[in-house]
């Protein structure tokens, strides 16, 4: 049975299962608003949100540099306006804007800037 994740799969084991926790994030929020909860979780969901893409983006651009990406700049371009997006939301955001725009920024972001990620290092024996 395929999931949401073998779906954008960019074929880098770190890079998948990083994508994993943010795919989590999102049905902890479908399933809290589902419950009536989603209202309250949003605070907690931003703040697992911020620390994890220190981790995630950090991850990211480590593998940039380290295989000298060609398209590294750009990409963290895209980053830090994830970054910075993430900083200005506050709880005046509601469950289910939350639940929209992290689904379609996640999806768009594996599909553009990943998936290009994913093959460069895969050409490099990185999987």
């Amino acid at each position: 049975m395929r999931t949401e994740q073998d779906d954008v799969s960019v074929n880098v084991l770190i890079i998948d299962d990083q994508h994993e926790v943010f795919f989590q994030l999102i049905r902890r929020l479908e399933s809290a608003m589902k419950n009536g909860r989603g209202a309250l979780m949003i605070s907690a969901l931003i703040e697992e949100l911020k620390q994890y893409t220190v981790i995630h983006f950090g991850t990211e651009e480590l593998l940039m540099q380290s295989y000298e990406y060609p398209l590294r700049d750009s990409h963290r371009v895209e980053h830090d306006k994830a970054r910075a997006r993430l900083q200005e939301v506050g709880t005046e955001i509601t469950a289910i804007e939350m639940l929209d725009e992290l689904r379609d920024w996640i999806r768009r972001h594996i599909a553009k800037w990943d998936l290009m990620l994913g093959e460069y290092l895969n050409d490099r024996g990185i999987d």
